[in-house]
């Protein structure tokens, strides 16, 4: 798939089982007027299963690079629970946009749509509209539902998440570094605080004298 070929200014995907919503082309059109170029705007997306019963709809407000690397991509239930766009019929983008990025990466098929939104948050105008815009059906037999249960999904976005970290600045290294200790710092706190008889004895020692420390003072 080469988006050179699309003919227009503004890209939209529409996957074969995937639908928009009324009236959504002429939204996303009257938007568009007044954007910078290039431009990638997102909205809401609704998750559907095979029975059309809602999943969950898909609010993808955090679309910095260092958000994405940070947040987890399936919990525990399998559904699917993220802060970027789980699929592209709830995003467009001036076709210009892969003048600076590139086109698609298909010979990795499922996370291209991945690939494509970590490189794109990193140039273009990025605006969140809190629209519902896309369906998306999430379900047996399809190919992203199969990945994900068999945690190949997982290992993949892994990879990527690691590679692409590669290439970000120092500050958003370390903008990530500082996010991943404050949340770790306190479930280390609640866990211990539930369970005190596990914490090592190394810890307990430090413990013990910044307690006899602050008693002397």
């Amino acid at each position: 798939m080469s988006s050179y070929l699309a003919q227009g200014a503004i890209i939209g995907i529409l996957n074969v089982d995937d639908f928009y919503e009324p009236n959504v082309i002429c939204r996303i059109w009257e938007l568009f007027q007044t954007l910078p170029e290039p431009s990638l705007i997102v909205g809401n997306c609704n998750i559907w299963d095979r029975r059309d019963r809602l999943i969950q709809v898909n609010k993808p407000k955090r679309l910095r690079a260092v958000n994405f690397l940070m947040e987890k991509q399936i919990n525990d239930e399998g559904v699917i629970d993220t802060t970027y766009p789980v699929n592209p019929s709830a995003y467009f983008y001036h076709k210009s946009l892969h003048q600076q990025i590139g086109v698609y990466k298909i010979e990795e098929h499922y996370l291209m749509d991945l690939d494509f939104l970590l490189k794109a948050v990193k140039v273009a105008h990025v605006k969140y509209f809190n629209e519902n815009w896309g369906n998306y059906r999430y379900y047996p037999g399809t190919k992203t539902f199969d990945d994900t249960t068999n945690g190949t999904s997982k290992t993949r976005i892994q990879q990527l998440f690691k590679e692409y970290a590669k290439t970000l600045s120092l500050i958003e290294q370390l903008e990530i570094r500082s996010a991943r200790i404050m949340i770790f710092i306190p479930l280390r706190i609640f866990y211990f605080s539930k369970y005190p008889q596990r914490l090592p004895e190394s810890t307990i020692n430090r413990l013990m004298k910044l307690i006899s420390y602050f008693k002397t003072k």
